[in-house]
């Protein structure tokens, strides 16, 4: 709900499949969910997404983990550009454009200390 995707799972449910790399994936975040303690690698599904905008994510998945890993080592002006430039690509990629939202939200409102790049969610 909150990437505006429809197939997500933890990278250990990816993994646990017999053939994970006979789909089409990519990490998009790393959560906390309330009440657990490990964080957790989410990875986006984009198997099943039409062709078009699944050939779209294939083609800027690099981009995208530089993008990611800009993100997590708090260089937001470096991601910001990167998700920038995927969005020229793919204007319809909802994980990118949460991203840059979240990161002009970082930009202008800054982050606390202790920030290690793990989103911490309230629900179960």
């Amino acid at each position: 709900k909150h990437y505006g995707i429809t197939t997500i799972l933890s990278e250990q449910s990816l993994f646990s499949l017999s053939e994970p790399d006979k789909y089409a994936y990519r990490l998009i975040d790393y959560v906390k969910v309330k009440g657990k303690g490990d964080s957790v690698a989410m990875i986006e599904i984009f198997e099943g997404d039409p062709t078009e905008q699944r050939a779209l994510k294939l083609s800027t998945r690099g981009k995208f983990e530089r993008a990611m890993h800009a993100y997590l080592n708090r260089d937001f002006q470096a991601a910001l550009e990167i998700f920038q430039s995927i969005l020229d690509i793919n204007a319809a990629d909802t994980v990118v454009t949460f991203f840059v939202q979240r990161i002009r939200r970082f930009m202008e409102h800054g982050i606390p200390p202790d920030w290690d790049g793990i989103t911490a969610l309230d629900v179960k």
